[in-house]
C-alpha cells in the first residue's frame, strides 16, 4: 500500500530537514527509492519534479552540494589558548582539508613539540599511542609537508614521501631499517584512524592513498595549487569575462571538464593540458572523488580573485589564517604590477549582465534597440559542453519564423552563448497579426527553454529602458500590428510614429491622455488617474512586483479589501468597473458616497481592476494586483552599490521558498527573475546606490586618480534609495552640496591652499533608522606617485612600468635611481611609456633598493627634483639572502642510539653552536640523507665562558677539529643538518653537552669518547635578527 501525500511529505522532512535539496542528491543511492516517488506524485500533478518539490516548500539547488566528507564545520569553538591536542580536534572538525587552517608560530611550536615526543615514543615502544597523540602528529605532519614541492615529488613510489617525513622529526632511516618499518606502519594507522575519526577525505585505493591523502590535506606541492589558480583565472577571464555570478553551474562544468583533461584515453597537447599536468595527483583525485566540493571551491576562489581585481577591502580574504587564501595572495603578488593593471583595468570595462545559470532562469523578452522592436535573449551558462552549437527557434501562429545557432563563448571547459537582441526585422515575422510569439531553445537534444505563452501579447508597451512594465510617466514605446486601429485623442503632441513595418510609437506620457487599440483603451495618463485615489486595508509589498504578460502587478501576502474614492462630486452611478474584463456597475459597491469598497480574490493569480467612464467607455483607472500568501522578500544587505556585485535574495510565498543570487546591474535599481513553474516573472527593487563622477560610474574608476583630471566645475552626482541620505566626503572634510544630490568637488579640490600627498574620497550614508554605512570611492592624489611599484624584474630585464600606473601629470619625466647591494648606485631617466631598463643577468644577487625622482620641467624651475617613490626589488633566489644579518643559535641534538635503537635529544648548552655568514650553496642531499634541502655554507663560532664569539678551527690541525667552514642543511623551521668543512658530521659532547672543538684524541681516552661523543644527525635551532657579539 502506497503511503499519502502527507506521510511521503513527512519523511522526505526527515531526509531533508533543512528543505534544500541538491541536484547530486537525486542520483545518489541512499535517495533513489525518495526521488522515483518524487517523479510519481510530480506526473500525477502535472508538473515537474522540481515545481513540485517547490510548491511543498523545499527548495531546489543545482549548485553548492558537498560531499559529507568535505563539510566545513563551526569555526568559533576554538579556544584563546588551546592545548595541542585541543587544536588539532578543532582543526580537524572545522576544515574539510585539515592544510587550510594556517597555523601560527605558536601553534605549530605546540604541536611540533607534541608531535615529535609522539615519534620518540613510537620508536621506543612500538607505538603504543593513544587517539589525541595520533591526531596532533598527523596535523603537524600535514603542515610539515607543506614545504614539499614538486621536484621530491616521486608519484610512482611514496617513499621519498616517507623520507621527507621522517626528516621533519629528525629520524634518519638509514640508521635503522627496523625503527624505520615500525615507524612508517604507526604512521599509517594514525594518517588512516584519525581521517576515519573525523570523517575526512582519505584517498580510495589504487591512488597511493596515503601519499595522495597527505599531500592534498597538506595543500602541496604549492605550484600545483598555484597551476590550479592559473587555470582559474584563465577561467574568469575567458569563460567568464571577468564576470562573477553566484550559484552558477559553470564551475560544475569546469570540474567535469578538468575530470576529463585527465583521461588517458584522450589525447591533448595544448597549453591548457600542460597546465593541467602541472596539477599534482592529489588535486586530481579530489576532481574526480569530490567534484561538488571542488565545483564550491573554484567558485569561492574565483569570488576572491574578482574582490581582488575590484580591490574590495573584504573579509572575504584572509591570507594569515587560511592557507588557500595565502597562497592566492602570493600567487597574485608574482604578476607583474602590467598584468595586473591591465587585468584590473579589463574588469572595470566590462559591463554586468544578466546570466541565466541553469535552464529555469532562462527568460526571453520583448525590448527595442536602434528603433526596432524584437525579443531579447540573455546569456546563458550551459549545463555541459556539446560539439552542436544551441539553437533558437520562434514561432507564429505554430509557424517557425525564426531558426539559427546561439553563438557562444568559452572552450571545452564551460561555453556560455552570448546575449542576443532578434529584431523581428530578421524573422519571418507577419506584422498584420499582433505579436504572439513562442521562443524555443534546443541544445544537445534536449529543449533548454520554451516560452509557452509568455510572450502572447495583444501589442507591445515598453518604457524608456526597454523593459515592458507598466508605467504612468514619461517616455513609452507602442509596438501594435498592421492590421489593428490605434488611435489617440486629437490635437495631442507628444507622440512619434517611427517608419517600420508594423505600427511603432514613442509617446510622451506627460502630454498624452490615452491610447487606444481597436477601441479598447491601453492605459490611463497620470493626470486622469490622479483624480482618482484608491487605498488598501493591507499594505503591498514594497520591494517586489509581479510581471505578467507586459504588465506590472502588486503583491499583496493576504487577501484585503481595496477602496477607490472617486473623483470629487462625481457619482458612482457614472461609472462602471471591470475585474479581469467582467464588468459591474459601480453603484452596488459602493455604499453611500464615492467609495467604491472590492474584495480581492485569493487565487495567486494576475487580477485587474479597471474604472471604467459610462459616458465615454474610456478607461479612468486601472489597479492590478496578484495575492501571494506571505509573501515576503529579504536581502543580505540594507543596501547595495552600482558597481556589478552581488545580492542575495530569499523569496518566500505560498510555502514556496525561492533563493537567488543576483549580479547588479549598473544603470537599473530592479532586476527581472523568472520563477520556476510561475508564468510570470519577479521584478526585484534593489536599494541602489548610483554614483557619478567625471560622466562615469564612480564605483567603477581606478582606486587613485590625478587631482588635476577632475575640473574645476566637476560635480559629483549621488543618487540614493528611498529612506537614505548621503554626504560626499574628501578626507575628514564634506563636500558642499549644491544641490539636491550635487556636489561640488572640483571647487573643493581648488580651495585647498596645502594640500596634503592624497584624500580618500568617500560617502557617509545614513538611513531613517540611524544606521551609518561609509563606502570608499578612490584615492584623489594630490602629488605624483605611483598605484603599484614602477620597477619590476621579469626574465632577467629590469622593466619599468608606469603605464597605467603613474598618477601625476601625463608629460611628466623621471630619474630613477637604484642602489646596488654594495652601495653604488645606477641612474636612469625615465618617461611615462614603460621600458625595459637594464639586462639583470650579470647583477649581484640580492635586494635592490631605488628611488623615483620626479624632474623638474625646466632648467629655469626653482628647487630640486622631487622623490616621489621608493622600493625595492630582488634578483636571485630569495634563499641567497635569507639569512643575510641573521644568526642560527644552536639548539637541542638529535641523534639516534644504536645500542637502544631509538632517538635521542641532548640539551645542548647555550651558546655552543652560532651560525654566521650564511652563503647559500643550493639544493642538495647532504652525506648520509636521502632528501635534497637549501644548503648553506657558514661559520660555527661558539660564545666562550668571558662572552666573546670564537669561530670554530678553520685550519688542518693535530689539536683541533677542522670544523669551519661548515655546511647547513635547513630541514624546515625547526631542524637543520650540520656538517664539518669535511662533509663529516660535528661531535658533541653529551657530558657538557657542548659541540666539540679540541681534536679528543687529545684529551680523551677511546673509552671516554665512546661514551661522551655522539655525531647527531639532526639540531633543533632558533633565528637572531642582528645578532651582536663581543
Amino acid at each position: 500500500m502506497r503511503m499519502s501525500e502527507a506521510e511521503f511529505l513527512n519523511r522526505l522532512n526527515k531526509a531533508f530537514p533543512e528543505k534544500v535539496i541538491f541536484a547530486e542528491q537525486s542520483r545518489l543511492s541512499v535517495y533513489l527509492s525518495l526521488f522515483v516517488e518524487i517523479r510519481r506524485y510530480a506526473r500525477g500533478a502535472g508538473v515537474s519534479s522540481v515545481q513540485w518539490l517547490t510548491g511543498r516548500g523545499f527548495i531546489w539547488k543545482e549548485t553548492g552540494y558537498i560531499e559529507p566528507d568535505m563539510h566545513s564545520g563551526d569555526k568559533c569553538g576554538l579556544s584563546p589558548d588551546p592545548t595541542a591536542f585541543e587544536l588539532a580536534d578543532y582543526v580537524f572538525r572545522a576544515y574539510p582539508l585539515a592544510g587550510e587552517y594556517h597555523l601560527t608560530d605558536a601553534e605549530d611550536a605546540l604541536l611540533y613539540q607534541s608531535a615529535s615526543e609522539t615519534v620518540k615514543q613510537v620508536l621506543i615502544d612500538g607505538g603504543r599511542t593513544s587517539v589525541r597523540e595520533d591526531a596532533v602528529l598527523v596535523l603537524e605532519t600535514i603542515n610539515l609537508l607543506k614545504g614539499w614541492s614538486s621536484e621530491l615529488a616521486d608519484e610512482e613510489t611514496s617513499g621519498s614521501l616517507w623520507n621527507y617525513i621522517f626528516l621533519q622529526y629528525g629520524f634518519n632511516p638509514e640508521n635503522s631499517e627496523a625503527a624505520a618499518n615500525r615507524l612508517y606502519n604507526y604512521f599509517r594507522g594514525a594518517i588512516k584512524g584519525t581521517l576515519a575519526h573525523y570523517k575526512r577525505f582519505f584517498a580510495p585505493e589504487g591512488t597511493q592513498r596515503y601519499y595522495t591523502s597527505l599531500l592534498l590535506h597538506a595543500l602541496a606541492p604549492k605550484q600545483s595549487i598555484e597551476a590550479l589558480y592559473s587555470i582559474l583565472f584563465d577561467f574568469y577571464v575567458k569563460n567568464l569575462d571577468f564576470q562573477y555570478v553566484p550559484e552558477d553551474i559553470s564551475y560544475k562544468v569546469f570540474t567535469k571538464g578538468m575530470r576529463a583533461r585527465w583521461d588517458s584515453r584522450v589525447a591533448k597537447n595544448d597549453e591548457l593540458q600542460l597546465r593541467a599536468d602541472a596539477i599534482f595527483s592529489g588535486l586530481q583525485t579530489l576532481f574526480k572523488e569530490r567534484p561538488g566540493y571542488m565545483a564550491v571551491l573554484c567558485d569561492s576562489i574565483v569570488k576572491k580573485m574578482d574582490a581582488i581585481l575590484r580591490n574590495e577591502n573584504t573579509d572575504l580574504i584572509d591570507p594569515d589564517r587560511n592557507y588557500w587564501d595565502t597562497i592566492l595572495v602570493e600567487w597574485y603578488q608574482r604578476k607583474s604590477s602590467t598584468e595586473r593593471v591591465q587585468a584590473q583595468g579589463e574588469q572595470r570595462q566590462r559591463k554586468t549582465e544578466y546570466i541565466a545559470t541553469s535552464a529555469d532562469r532562462i527568460y526571453a523578452q520583448y525590448t527595442i534597440e536602434h528603433s526596432s522592436v524584437g525579443v531579447a535573449i540573455p546569456k546563458i551558462r550551459l549545463s555541459k559542453v556539446a560539439q552542436q552549437r544551441p539553437v533558437i527557434k520562434i514561432y507564429q501562429s505554430e509557424l517557425c519564423i525564426y531558426n539559427a545557432e546561439l553563438s557562444v563563448t568559452g572552450d571545452e571547459l564551460c561555453l556560455t552563448t552570448r546575449s542576443r537582441f532578434i529584431p523581428f526585422e530578421e524573422m519571418s515575422y507577419d506584422f498584420s497579426n499582433p505579436p504572439a510569439i513562442r521562443v524555443e531553445i534546443h541544445y544537445d537534444g534536449e529543449l533548454l527553454y520554451n516560452s509557452v505563452e509568455k510572450l502572447y501579447r495583444q501589442y507591445i508597451l515598453l518604457d524608456a529602458s526597454g523593459t515592458e512594465r507598466t508605467t504612468h510617466r514619461g517616455t513609452i514605446y507602442l509596438f501594435a500590428s498592421n492590421s489593428q486601429e490605434v488611435t489617440f485623442p486629437d490635437d495631442t503632441d507628444g507622440i512619434y510614429s517611427y517608419p517600420y513595418p508594423g505600427q511603432l510609437y514613442r509617446i510622451n506620457l506627460d502630454e498624452v491622455s490615452s491610447a487606444a487599440i481597436d477601441g479598447r483603451e491601453i492605459f490611463v495618463c497620470a493626470s486622469t488617474a490622479a483624480q482618482f485615489r484608491h487605498h488598501t486595508s493591507l499594505r503591498k509589498a514594497a520591494s517586489a512586483q509581479v510581471i505578467h504578460q507586459g504588465t506590472s502587478f502588486d503583491i499583496f501576502p493576504a487577501p484585503f479589501q481595496l477602496f477607490i474614492v472617486l473623483p470629487e462630486g462625481e457619482k458612482s452611478i457614472r461609472y462602471q468597473f471591470s475585474i479581469d474584463g467582467v464588468r459591474h456597475n459601480a453603484d452596488a459597491f459602493c455604499e453611500g458616497g464615492n467609495e467604491l469598497e472590492i474584495p480581492s480574490e485569493n487565487d495567486g493569480l494576475c487580477h485587474c481592476v479597471r474604472i471604467i467612464d459610462l459616458a465615454t467607455d474610456l478607461v479612468k483607472y486601472e489597479f492590478n494586483y496578484i495575492v501571494l500568501a506571505d509573501f515576503n522578500v529579504t536581502l543580505n544587505a540594507p543596501i547595495y552599490y552600482a558597481d556589478g556585485s552581488q545580492a542575495t535574495a530569499n523569496i518566500l510565498f505560498a510555502a514556496k521558498h525561492f533563493h537567488y543570487s543576483l549580479v547588479l546591474e549598473d544603470t537599473s535599481d530592479s532586476i527581472i527573475v523568472p520563477v520556476s513553474g510561475m508564468a510570470w516573472q519577479l521584478e526585484l527593487y534593489i536599494p541602489l546606490v548610483h554614483c557619478t563622477l567625471m560622466g562615469h560610474n564612480a564605483f567603477k574608476i581606478p582606486g587613485m586618480i590625478w587631482h588635476k583630471s577632475i575640473l574645476h566645475d566637476e560635480f559629483v552626482k549621488l543618487e540614493l534609495p528611498e529612506g537614505w541620505s548621503g554626504q560626499l566626503m574628501l578626507g575628514i572634510s564634506p563636500v558642499p552640496e549644491v544641490s539636491p544630490s550635487y556636489f561640488e568637488l572640483g571647487n573643493a579640490l581648488r580651495a585647498i591652499t596645502a594640500p596634503q600627498a592624497e584624500y580618500d574620497l568617500w560617502i557617509s550614508l545614513e538611513n531613517i533608522a540611524g544606521n551609518h554605512i561609509n563606502r570608499k570611492i578612490t584615492t584623489i592624489a594630490c602629488k605624483p606617485t605611483f598605484a603599484a611599484p614602477p620597477i619590476e624584474v621579469i626574465d632577467s630585464t629590469l622593466h619599468w612600468q608606469p603605464e597605467g600606473n603613474y598618477v601625476g601629470d601625463p608629460e611628466s619625466t623621471f630619474q630613477v635611481e637604484v642602489q646596488r647591494p654594495g652601495g653604488s648606485i645606477d641612474t636612469y631617466a625615465a618617461s611615462t611609456e614603460s621600458t625595459a631598463l637594464a639586462n639583470t643577468s650579470s647583477y649581484a644577487l640580492g635586494n635592490y633598493s631605488y628611488q623615483v625622482f620626479l624632474k623638474k620641467k625646466s632648467l629655469f624651475s626653482g628647487g630640486m627634483n622631487e622623490l616621489i617613490f621608493k622600493g625595492s626589488y630582488c634578483v636571485g633566489n630569495p634563499l641567497e639572502w635569507l639569512y643575510d644579518g641573521k644568526a642560527l643559535i644552536i639548539g637541542d641534538a638529535l641523534y639516534w642510539d644504536f645500542e637502544t635503537e631509538t632517538l635521542k635529544a641532548l640539551l645542548m648548552k647555550y651558546g655552543c653552536g652560532i651560525l654566521t655568514n650564511l652563503d647559500y650553496q643550493g639544493t642538495t642531499i647532504a652525506s648520509g640523507e636521502t632528501m635534497p634541502a637549501p644548503c648553506y655554507s657558514a661559520t660555527l663560532s661558539f660564545i666562550s665562558s668571558t662572552g666573546r664569539r670564537i669561530p670554530f678551527n678553520s685550519k688542518p690541525s693535530n689539536d683541533f677539529e677542522l670544523v669551519n667552514p661548515v655546511k647547513v642543511w635547513i630541514v624546515n623551521e625547526h631542524l637543520l643538518i650540520l656538517r664539518c668543512t669535511t662533509e663529516d658530521a660535528v661531535y658533541v659532547d653529551k657530558d657538557f653537552s657542548t659541540i666539540v672543538n679540541r681534536n679528543p684524541d687529545t684529551y680523551m681516552s677511546k673509552a671516554e669518547q665512546h661514551h661522551r661523543l655522539k655525531t647527531p644527525d639532526y639540531f633543533k635551532y632558533s633565528i637572531r635578527e642582528g645578532y651582536q657579539y663581543v
